[in-house]
């Protein structure tokens, strides 16, 4: 079971990843229900079947899933059954949607600016070594605080 219920949080890490990243709808506003449903579900089989301290966990867990649930299901129905794609997100939805979309940006930019301010750094030194502003040594001393992350 513990297997089970991290599996099934990496895969759906995975999907929407790969929704965001192609841009795709998902019904990630089904994983949170969809785990914290079946949860509640065993915990009520427990609490029926002698262990009555389980069905306590049971209503809790059931309703942390069927509140989200009953909130995503009229934007879900707009836009899966009526497709109305533009139909505004509930907040818990779009604040997913923008963490990730933010996570993304942000793993974008550290990507490709790093390496691309290093670029022109360097370049900048060489010039400015090229033309003669700075010597040999200023030069060596420059290129590796750039090198190293630090401030030119």
């Amino acid at each position: 079971m513990p297997a089970a219920i991290w599996g099934g949080l990496i895969f759906t890490g995975l999907y929407v990843f790969l929704a965001m990243h192609y841009g795709v709808p998902t019904l990630v506003s089904l994983a949170w229900p969809a785990l914290f449903l079946s949860l509640g579900y065993n915990f009520f089989d427990y609490g029926v079947h002698g262990q009555a301290g389980f069905v306590t966990a049971g209503v809790v867990f059931v309703l942390m899933g069927a509140v989200p649930l009953v909130w995503a299901l009229p934007h879900l129905w707009r836009v899966y059954v009526r497709g109305q794609q533009d139909d505004p997100k509930p907040w818990h939805v779009a604040t997913t949607g923008a963490a990730v979309g933010s996570a993304f940006d942000l793993i974008n930019r550290l990507g490709k600016s790093s390496s691309e301010d290093m670029t022109d750094s360097l370049q900048r030194l060489d010039d400015l070594h090229r033309s003669g502003a700075l010597d040999d040594l200023e030069y060596a001393k420059a290129k590796d605080r750039v090198i190293r992350g630090e401030q030119a």
